[in-house]
């Protein structure tokens, strides 16, 4: 890419269940670097991003999620601080699942131009997805989810 540098460092979708029987947890998350030029004048914009999530099956094939966000951006100028608690669900058949969460965030902003605020905000965040075994009781999560503002 000419006009940009995007350096995608981590990403992983790891999710680790001991089963899908009532009283059986569910631990993952997600992770990622991000590196961000838009032109070769321009400042590099950061972005870090951790969302882990623990799930308990409250009945088989029916886990409820506890997510937790962090999230950090910035550039010279610049700087967006993040975070966020939620709740979901997840209903799994074999080992496809479709789910959904709400979650609470609170991000602050240090602008050189607009100064210091912070905003709230509500998502919805829909998700479904498939767990590729990767060793016993391990899977590899191959899901989409879509963050909607509420």
């Amino acid at each position: 890419m000419k006009k940009g540098l995007l350096l995608f460092v981590s990403m992983f979708l790891v999710c680790s269940a001991f089963a899908f029987n009532q009283g059986s947890f569910n631990l993952g998350g997600t992770g990622s670097l991000f590196i961000d030029k838009a032109d070769s004048d321009a400042d590099a914009v950061t972005t870090i991003l951790v969302n882990p999530h623990v799930g308990y099956f409250v009945i088989d094939n029916v886990c409820a999620d506890l997510i937790f966000t962090v999230a950090h951006q910035s550039d010279d100028d610049n700087t967006i601080a993040s975070v966020g608690l939620g709740l979901g669900g997840r209903y799994f058949w074999k080992q496809a699942y479709v789910g959904a969460d709400f979650q609470y965030q609170s991000d602050s902003y240090d602008s050189d131009f607009f100064g210091k605020s912070t905003v709230t905000s509500i998502y919805l965040t829909p998700k479904v997805g498939y767990l590729v075994s990767i060793a016993s009781n391990v899977y590899l999560d191959l899901g989409v989810s879509y963050l909607l503002g509420v």
